[in-house]
Protein backbone atom coordinates (compact mmCIF):
# COMPACT_ATOMS: atom_id res chain seq x y z
CA UNK A 1 0.00 0.00 0.00
CA UNK A 2 1.18 3.56 -0.60
CA UNK A 3 2.58 5.41 2.33
CA UNK A 4 -0.18 7.46 3.98
CA UNK A 5 1.92 8.85 6.79
CA UNK A 6 2.14 12.25 5.13
CA UNK A 7 -1.68 12.55 5.28
CA UNK A 8 -2.24 11.32 8.82
CA UNK A 9 0.61 13.25 10.39
CA UNK A 10 -0.43 16.53 12.04
CA UNK A 11 0.31 19.64 9.99
CA UNK A 12 2.34 21.19 12.79
CA UNK A 13 4.60 18.14 12.95
CA UNK A 14 5.07 18.16 9.18
CA UNK A 15 6.13 21.81 9.28
CA UNK A 16 8.47 21.30 12.21
CA UNK A 17 10.66 18.73 10.48
CA UNK A 18 12.13 20.95 7.77
CA UNK A 19 12.59 23.75 10.30
CA UNK A 20 14.66 21.45 12.50
CA UNK A 21 16.64 20.40 9.45
CA UNK A 22 17.32 24.02 8.53
CA UNK A 23 18.40 24.90 12.06
CA UNK A 24 20.70 21.88 12.19
CA UNK A 25 22.35 23.01 8.97
CA UNK A 26 22.90 26.51 10.35
CA UNK A 27 24.34 25.03 13.55
CA UNK A 28 26.65 22.75 11.56
CA UNK A 29 27.84 25.67 9.42
CA UNK A 30 28.50 27.69 12.57
CA UNK A 31 30.45 24.81 14.16
CA UNK A 32 32.56 24.27 11.06
CA UNK A 33 33.28 27.96 10.67
CA UNK A 34 34.13 28.07 14.36
CA UNK A 35 36.63 25.25 13.81
CA UNK A 36 38.17 27.11 10.87
CA UNK A 37 38.50 30.27 12.99
CA UNK A 38 39.99 28.32 15.88
CA UNK A 39 42.47 26.66 13.55
CA UNK A 40 43.53 30.03 12.13
CA UNK A 41 43.86 31.47 15.65
CA UNK A 42 46.07 28.55 16.73
CA UNK A 43 48.30 28.97 13.68
CA UNK A 44 48.38 32.73 14.15
CA UNK A 45 46.12 35.00 12.08
CA UNK A 46 49.05 37.22 11.04
CA UNK A 47 51.07 34.20 9.86
CA UNK A 48 48.15 32.94 7.77
CA UNK A 49 47.50 36.45 6.44
CA UNK A 50 51.14 37.00 5.52
CA UNK A 51 51.25 33.64 3.74
CA UNK A 52 48.11 34.50 1.77
CA UNK A 53 49.31 38.04 1.05
CA UNK A 54 52.56 36.76 -0.44
CA UNK A 55 50.67 34.66 -3.00
CA UNK A 56 51.76 35.32 -6.58
CA UNK A 57 48.99 37.50 -8.03
CA UNK A 58 49.46 36.14 -11.57
CA UNK A 59 48.93 32.49 -10.57
CA UNK A 60 46.08 33.52 -8.28
CA UNK A 61 44.34 35.39 -11.09
CA UNK A 62 44.87 32.45 -13.45
CA UNK A 63 43.15 30.17 -10.91
CA UNK A 64 39.87 31.98 -11.63
CA UNK A 65 39.83 30.83 -15.25
CA UNK A 66 39.42 27.08 -14.53
CA UNK A 67 36.72 27.97 -11.99
CA UNK A 68 34.69 29.57 -14.77
CA UNK A 69 35.74 26.66 -16.99
CA UNK A 70 34.16 24.24 -14.52
CA UNK A 71 30.75 25.79 -15.06
CA UNK A 72 31.27 26.13 -18.82
CA UNK A 73 32.06 22.42 -19.20
CA UNK A 74 29.16 21.56 -16.88
CA UNK A 75 26.81 23.61 -19.06
CA UNK A 76 28.09 21.90 -22.23
CA UNK A 77 27.46 18.53 -20.61
CA UNK A 78 23.87 19.30 -19.59
CA UNK A 79 23.19 21.00 -22.93
CA UNK A 80 24.25 17.86 -24.82
CA UNK A 81 22.04 15.76 -22.56
CA UNK A 82 18.98 17.97 -23.00
CA UNK A 83 19.50 18.28 -26.76
CA UNK A 84 18.44 14.65 -27.12
CA UNK A 85 14.95 15.73 -26.04
CA UNK A 86 14.50 19.40 -26.92
CA UNK A 87 16.19 22.35 -28.68
CA UNK A 88 17.85 24.73 -26.25
CA UNK A 89 20.10 27.76 -26.44
CA UNK A 90 23.44 26.96 -24.78
CA UNK A 91 23.66 30.30 -22.96
CA UNK A 92 20.34 29.58 -21.24
CA UNK A 93 21.73 26.29 -19.96
CA UNK A 94 24.89 27.99 -18.71
CA UNK A 95 22.85 30.53 -16.75
CA UNK A 96 20.71 27.75 -15.27
CA UNK A 97 23.87 25.97 -14.11
CA UNK A 98 25.04 29.19 -12.45
CA UNK A 99 21.63 29.69 -10.82
CA UNK A 100 21.81 26.11 -9.55
CA UNK A 101 25.15 26.70 -7.83
CA UNK A 102 24.15 30.15 -6.57
CA UNK A 103 20.98 28.88 -4.89
CA UNK A 104 22.71 25.82 -3.45
CA UNK A 105 25.30 28.12 -1.91
CA UNK A 106 22.97 30.70 -0.35
CA UNK A 107 20.09 28.46 0.80
CA UNK A 108 20.04 25.79 3.55
CA UNK A 109 18.42 23.24 1.24
CA UNK A 110 20.97 20.39 1.14
CA UNK A 111 21.67 21.38 -2.50
CA UNK A 112 18.02 20.94 -3.51
CA UNK A 113 17.02 24.54 -4.24
CA UNK A 114 19.10 24.81 -7.42
CA UNK A 115 17.76 21.57 -8.84
CA UNK A 116 14.16 22.48 -8.05
CA UNK A 117 14.57 25.87 -9.73
CA UNK A 118 16.01 24.24 -12.84
CA UNK A 119 13.20 21.70 -12.95
CA UNK A 120 10.52 24.36 -12.47
CA UNK A 121 12.13 26.55 -15.13
CA UNK A 122 12.17 23.72 -17.69
CA UNK A 123 8.58 22.79 -16.82
CA UNK A 124 7.31 26.33 -17.40
CA UNK A 125 9.42 27.32 -20.41
CA UNK A 126 9.16 23.97 -22.25
CA UNK A 127 5.61 23.18 -21.13
CA UNK A 128 6.79 19.89 -19.63
CA UNK A 129 5.26 18.06 -16.66
CA UNK A 130 7.32 18.77 -13.55
CA UNK A 131 8.25 15.10 -13.20
CA UNK A 132 9.77 15.08 -16.67
CA UNK A 133 11.56 18.41 -16.17
CA UNK A 134 12.97 17.44 -12.79
CA UNK A 135 14.01 14.08 -14.25
CA UNK A 136 16.49 15.88 -16.50
CA UNK A 137 17.77 17.88 -13.55
CA UNK A 138 18.13 14.73 -11.49
CA UNK A 139 19.97 13.04 -14.37
CA UNK A 140 22.42 15.95 -14.44
CA UNK A 141 22.98 15.82 -10.68
CA UNK A 142 23.53 12.06 -10.53
CA UNK A 143 25.76 12.03 -13.61
CA UNK A 144 27.88 14.80 -12.06
CA UNK A 145 28.37 12.56 -9.04
CA UNK A 146 29.27 9.59 -11.25
CA UNK A 147 31.75 11.71 -13.20
CA UNK A 148 33.33 12.92 -9.97
CA UNK A 149 33.68 9.32 -8.78
CA UNK A 150 35.25 8.40 -12.14
CA UNK A 151 37.85 11.15 -11.77
CA UNK A 152 38.42 10.27 -8.12
CA UNK A 153 38.93 6.61 -9.05
CA UNK A 154 41.60 7.48 -11.62
CA UNK A 155 43.41 9.91 -9.31
CA UNK A 156 43.20 7.59 -6.30
CA UNK A 157 44.57 4.69 -8.32
CA UNK A 158 47.44 6.84 -9.66
CA UNK A 159 48.27 8.40 -6.29
CA UNK A 160 48.15 5.08 -4.48
CA UNK A 161 50.36 3.27 -7.00
CA UNK A 162 52.96 5.92 -7.84
CA UNK A 163 53.13 8.26 -4.86
CA UNK A 164 54.15 7.83 -1.24
CA UNK A 165 50.71 8.42 0.26
CA UNK A 166 49.66 8.29 3.91
CA UNK A 167 46.04 8.99 3.04
CA UNK A 168 43.38 6.33 3.76
CA UNK A 169 45.92 3.90 5.23
CA UNK A 170 47.32 2.91 1.84
CA UNK A 171 43.95 1.77 0.52
CA UNK A 172 43.69 4.44 -2.19
CA UNK A 173 44.57 2.16 -5.14
CA UNK A 174 42.08 -0.45 -3.94
CA UNK A 175 39.35 2.17 -3.53
CA UNK A 176 40.16 3.67 -6.92
CA UNK A 177 40.11 0.30 -8.65
CA UNK A 178 36.80 -0.69 -7.08
CA UNK A 179 35.21 2.61 -8.11
CA UNK A 180 36.34 2.25 -11.70
CA UNK A 181 35.12 -1.34 -11.90
CA UNK A 182 31.78 -0.33 -10.40
CA UNK A 183 31.36 2.50 -12.90
CA UNK A 184 32.30 0.22 -15.80
CA UNK A 185 29.64 -2.23 -14.66
CA UNK A 186 27.10 0.60 -14.46
CA UNK A 187 27.92 1.81 -17.98
CA UNK A 188 27.56 -1.66 -19.44
CA UNK A 189 24.59 -2.65 -17.30
CA UNK A 190 22.54 0.56 -17.39
CA UNK A 191 19.89 -0.90 -19.71
CA UNK A 192 19.57 -4.01 -17.54
CA UNK A 193 19.22 -1.83 -14.44
CA UNK A 194 16.40 0.12 -16.06
CA UNK A 195 14.57 -3.03 -17.15
CA UNK A 196 14.92 -4.38 -13.63
CA UNK A 197 13.55 -1.42 -11.70
CA UNK A 198 10.77 -0.71 -14.25
CA UNK A 199 9.15 -4.11 -13.72
CA UNK A 200 5.64 -3.72 -12.27
CA UNK A 201 6.34 -5.57 -9.01
CA UNK A 202 9.54 -3.55 -8.43
CA UNK A 203 7.76 -0.27 -9.10
CA UNK A 204 4.99 -1.33 -6.73
CA UNK A 205 7.61 -1.73 -4.00
CA UNK A 206 9.13 1.65 -4.85
CA UNK A 207 5.67 3.25 -4.69
CA UNK A 208 5.55 2.44 -0.98
CA UNK A 209 8.28 5.02 -0.39
CA UNK A 210 6.51 7.77 -2.33
CA UNK A 211 4.03 9.99 -0.41
CA UNK A 212 0.49 10.01 -1.74
CA UNK A 213 0.67 13.67 -2.76
CA UNK A 214 3.35 12.69 -5.29
CA UNK A 215 2.01 9.24 -6.16
CA UNK A 216 -1.69 9.89 -6.77
CA UNK A 217 -3.41 11.98 -9.43
CA UNK A 218 -6.31 14.27 -8.46
CA UNK A 219 -8.77 11.53 -9.45
CA UNK A 220 -7.07 9.02 -7.12
CA UNK A 221 -5.31 7.03 -9.85
CA UNK A 222 -1.65 6.14 -9.44
CA UNK A 223 0.48 8.42 -11.58
CA UNK A 224 3.42 7.10 -13.57
CA UNK A 225 6.44 8.72 -11.97
CA UNK A 226 9.33 6.30 -12.51
CA UNK A 227 9.82 6.70 -16.27
CA UNK A 228 9.80 10.52 -16.40
CA UNK A 229 11.93 10.81 -13.27
CA UNK A 230 14.61 8.18 -13.94
CA UNK A 231 14.26 7.72 -17.70
CA UNK A 232 16.58 10.65 -18.59
CA UNK A 233 19.35 9.06 -16.52
CA UNK A 234 18.90 5.40 -17.41
CA UNK A 235 17.46 5.40 -20.94
CA UNK A 236 18.73 8.56 -22.64
CA UNK A 237 21.52 8.17 -25.19
CA UNK A 238 23.59 5.18 -26.26
CA UNK A 239 26.14 3.56 -23.98
CA UNK A 240 28.94 5.49 -25.69
CA UNK A 241 27.08 8.80 -25.47
CA UNK A 242 26.32 8.21 -21.81
CA UNK A 243 29.98 7.62 -21.01
CA UNK A 244 31.33 10.49 -23.14
CA UNK A 245 28.78 13.09 -22.04
CA UNK A 246 27.34 12.18 -18.66
CA UNK A 247 30.46 10.69 -17.07
CA UNK A 248 33.52 11.98 -18.96
CA UNK A 249 32.41 15.60 -19.25
CA UNK A 250 31.32 15.58 -15.60
CA UNK A 251 34.82 14.40 -14.70
CA UNK A 252 36.31 17.16 -16.87
CA UNK A 253 34.18 19.72 -15.06
CA UNK A 254 35.53 18.68 -11.67
CA UNK A 255 39.03 18.49 -13.12
CA UNK A 256 38.71 22.23 -13.79
CA UNK A 257 38.08 22.74 -10.07
CA UNK A 258 41.16 20.66 -9.25
CA UNK A 259 43.24 22.72 -11.69
CA UNK A 260 42.04 25.93 -10.08
CA UNK A 261 43.02 24.61 -6.67
CA UNK A 262 46.45 23.57 -7.97
CA UNK A 263 47.02 27.10 -9.32
CA UNK A 264 46.10 28.60 -5.95
CA UNK A 265 48.65 26.36 -4.25
CA UNK A 266 51.17 27.21 -7.00
CA UNK A 267 50.69 30.89 -6.15
CA UNK A 268 51.80 30.05 -2.60
CA UNK A 269 54.90 28.25 -3.84
CA UNK A 270 53.56 24.77 -3.05
CA UNK A 271 54.68 22.04 -5.45
CA UNK A 272 53.00 18.96 -3.98
CA UNK A 273 51.91 16.24 -6.43
CA UNK A 274 48.84 17.48 -8.27
CA UNK A 275 47.02 14.09 -8.35
CA UNK A 276 47.29 13.74 -4.57
CA UNK A 277 46.20 17.33 -3.96
CA UNK A 278 43.27 16.73 -6.33
CA UNK A 279 42.27 13.62 -4.35
CA UNK A 280 42.29 15.72 -1.17
CA UNK A 281 40.21 18.42 -2.84
CA UNK A 282 37.67 15.86 -4.02
CA UNK A 283 37.42 14.32 -0.55
CA UNK A 284 36.80 17.80 0.88
CA UNK A 285 34.03 18.52 -1.62
CA UNK A 286 32.51 15.07 -1.13
CA UNK A 287 32.46 15.81 2.60
CA UNK A 288 30.61 19.07 2.02
CA UNK A 289 28.12 17.32 -0.25
CA UNK A 290 27.47 14.39 2.09
CA UNK A 291 26.92 16.63 5.11
CA UNK A 292 24.54 18.65 2.95
CA UNK A 293 25.13 22.15 4.29
CA UNK A 294 24.91 25.35 2.24
CA UNK A 295 27.32 24.82 -0.64
CA UNK A 296 29.71 23.00 1.69
CA UNK A 297 30.42 26.27 3.57
CA UNK A 298 32.76 25.57 6.47
CA UNK A 299 32.78 21.81 5.95
CA UNK A 300 34.91 21.91 2.81
CA UNK A 301 37.36 24.32 4.44
CA UNK A 302 37.68 22.03 7.47
CA UNK A 303 38.47 19.02 5.26
CA UNK A 304 41.01 20.97 3.21
CA UNK A 305 42.84 22.31 6.28
CA UNK A 306 42.89 18.84 7.83
CA UNK A 307 43.94 16.85 4.76
CA UNK A 308 46.34 19.23 3.00
CA UNK A 309 49.17 18.49 5.48
CA UNK A 310 48.96 14.81 4.44
CA UNK A 311 50.28 15.95 1.05
CA UNK A 312 53.27 17.59 2.73
CA UNK A 313 51.77 21.08 2.77
CA UNK A 314 52.71 23.14 5.86
CA UNK A 315 49.74 23.90 8.11
CA UNK A 316 49.93 27.67 7.63
CA UNK A 317 50.06 27.31 3.85
CA UNK A 318 47.27 24.73 4.04
CA UNK A 319 45.02 27.22 5.85
CA UNK A 320 45.92 30.04 3.45
CA UNK A 321 45.44 27.81 0.40
CA UNK A 322 42.07 26.50 1.58
CA UNK A 323 40.76 30.00 2.32
CA UNK A 324 42.03 31.49 -0.95
CA UNK A 325 40.59 28.64 -3.03
CA UNK A 326 37.20 28.79 -1.37
CA UNK A 327 37.12 32.59 -1.52
CA UNK A 328 37.69 32.36 -5.28
CA UNK A 329 34.90 29.78 -5.56
CA UNK A 330 32.49 32.00 -3.61
CA UNK A 331 33.47 35.03 -5.70
CA UNK A 332 32.72 33.36 -9.03
CA UNK A 333 29.56 31.60 -7.84
CA UNK A 334 28.04 34.64 -6.16
CA UNK A 335 28.96 37.21 -8.80
CA UNK A 336 27.98 35.31 -11.96
CA UNK A 337 25.29 33.28 -10.20
CA UNK A 338 23.42 36.31 -8.87
CA UNK A 339 23.29 37.88 -12.35
CA UNK A 340 22.10 34.57 -13.82
CA UNK A 341 19.45 34.26 -11.10
CA UNK A 342 18.14 37.74 -11.93
CA UNK A 343 18.04 36.96 -15.66
CA UNK A 344 16.43 33.53 -15.39
CA UNK A 345 14.06 34.74 -12.68
CA UNK A 346 12.71 37.37 -15.07
CA UNK A 347 12.43 34.81 -17.88
CA UNK A 348 10.58 32.43 -15.55
CA UNK A 349 8.10 35.11 -14.50
CA UNK A 350 7.48 35.95 -18.16
CA UNK A 351 6.83 32.29 -18.96
CA UNK A 352 4.37 31.99 -16.06
CA UNK A 353 2.52 35.15 -17.16
CA UNK A 354 2.35 33.82 -20.71
CA UNK A 355 0.88 30.53 -19.56
CA UNK A 356 -1.73 32.33 -17.47
CA UNK A 357 -2.66 34.55 -20.40
CA UNK A 358 -3.17 31.51 -22.65
CA UNK A 359 -5.22 29.77 -19.97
Amino acid sequence: MPDIQSHTEPKAARKAKPRWGIWLQFILVALCLGYVIRNVLELGPMRVWETARQADSTWLALSLLPLVGRFLVWAVKWFLMLRREHRFVWSDIFHLIMVNNFLNLVTPSAKLAGGLFRGFYLAKTCDWPMRRAYGWTLADQISMLLGNLFLFGILALWSGLFLDVKLAGGTLPILGGLLLMGLAALVWGRAHLWRGISRPHIQAKLDRWVPNRFLLESNGETRQWLAPLLGPLLTSGTRGQWFRVEIFLSACSFAMLCLSNALVLKSLGITSAIPLVAVILMLAYFGGTIVGVMGGIGVTEVFLMTLYPLAGIPETAAAAGALLHRASFYLITLSIGSVSFWMKGRALKAAIRSQKAVA
